[in-house]
């Protein structure tokens, strides 16, 4: 789902109906929410990613936040029954060994988007991800939003994370990146979004309600994004949630893909 910050604009455009603007018409409406959030020069990506409500982020991101960053993957064949795990923000010791051995007993692998400074602080962690055969995915050395950082810095921050990951794949933490961010990556990394995340970190939902997310969006070629995090871990949604997907994915045919 999408907010409006500025008074006026919520009469204009609400949040149950901007989902079914064209893209000339996400443009648009992106940079009159620049404009409300006086963000002078800001490009329309910056200015639409601060239209999200991380309360009410879509699990399946609807067309036009797609178009903005084209060259992007978010979702793989749809015609082909498969679907390809992803985990974002670890290493985490608590998590991340847990992940393993539950995808081990599935036999699926699966990419890990890593944060630098966790691969820095949980080495270990880090390498039992690479010798079970899974992949690795650049997800920044700080988590870092795009659109609260100059391109220089950001690409700097990635780089860093790479120096230990030595990856072509690039996920942008909250999915937020600027034009000239993007542009300059998409060179470097192949970007990858997701088709479903499962919001396992929120602590507004509980784990039936994420694998309910898993049970409605999950479709032919769909990337979908748990989180190797103390956010999901601690609220109990990954313990619950993760098994009971696989169990669900697998029984309705699909295979399990690694990107």
């Amino acid at each position: 789902m999408f907010g409006v910050s500025d008074p006026e604009m919520k009469n204009k455009t609400t949040p149950s109906n901007v989902e079914g603007l064209d893209f000339q018409d996400a443009v648009a409406y992106a940079k009159r929410e620049a404009a409300t959030l006086k963000a002078e020069g800001c490009d329309v990506v910056i200015a639409l990613s601060h239209t999200l409500d991380p309360k009410n982020v879509a699990e399946q991101p609807p067309e036009f936040v797609r178009k903005l960053y084209p060259s992007a993957v978010w979702r793989m064949d749809p015609d082909e029954r498969a679907v390809y795990l992803t985990f974002d923000d670890g290493p985490i010791p608590e998590v991340t060994p847990w992940v393993l051995d539950l995808l081990d007993k599935y036999d699926i692998k699966a990419t890990f988007f890593m944060v630098g400074d966790n691969i820095r602080k949980h080495p270990d962690e880090f390498q039992m991800v690479v010798e079970r055969g899974h992949r690795i995915g650049n997800h920044t050395f700080n988590h870092l939003r795009g659109f609260e950082y100059n391109f220089k810095d950001y690409l700097a921050n990635a780089e860093k994370a790479n120096e230990v990951m030595k990856t072509d794949l690039f996920r942008p933490p909250h999915g937020h990146m600027g034009w000239t961010q993007y542009m300059i990556l998409k060179r470097r990394y192949k970007i990858i979004m997701w088709d479903l995340v499962t919001r396992d970190y929120s602590k507004k939902l509980r784990g039936p309600q994420v694998l309910a997310n898993v049970m409605r969006y999950a479709r032919n070629g769909s990337i979908i994004t748990f989180h190797d995090s103390l956010k999901s871990w601690n609220n109990g949604n990954l313990q619950y949630a993760l098994p009971r997907a696989i169990e669900f994915l697998k029984e309705e045919g699909y295979e399990f893909r690694l990107l």
